[in-house]
């Protein structure tokens, strides 16, 4: 394989995962996006499950029961919005700031292709130069 074929090959790779990247960014943003949406119904929702006020009219121990079972589901569903909500959304903002950074290392290193290639248009001359800019972008990928 020339060295015109082995930057071009280079550039498809860089671009492919450059792409890929930004899909899952896209999609991770949506999916936090709809966690993020959710957390917020979820909060006014729970509201609900205080009411109504049981009143003076339920005695006894299924009122109890009743009482202390809505105090339980209330609490599951707190812990359910202030935690694993927030942990779903943390996790997304690392995935995304990952492959963020992987973008970035592919700009990088686009540009090693980009200045293989213009050694390339030098010629003869810059053959060397050219075979070790090759090697370090082989390094990277």
């Amino acid at each position: 394989m020339g060295f015109e074929q082995m930057l071009q090959s280079f550039s498809s790779t860089i671009s492919g995962n450059v792409a890929d990247a930004e899909e899952k960014i896209q999609r991770l943003k949506t999916a936090k996006t709809e966690i993020e949406s959710e957390k917020k119904r979820s909060l006014v929702e729970i509201k609900e499950v205080k009411e109504p006020d049981l009143g003076d009219h339920w005695k006894g121990d299924i009122s109890t029961n009743f009482d202390d079972n809505r105090k339980q589901a209330y609490n599951e569903i707190n812990d359910i919005i202030t935690n694993d909500y927030d942990d779903y959304i943390n996790a997304i903002n690392h995935k995304i700031t990952w492959y963020e950074a992987q973008k970035g290392f592919y700009s990088g290193v686009s540009y090693l292709v980009n200045e293989a290639e213009s050694l390339l248009n030098k010629g003869e001359d810059a053959v060397a130069d050219l075979e070790n800019k090759i090697s370090e972008i082989r390094r990277k990928l």
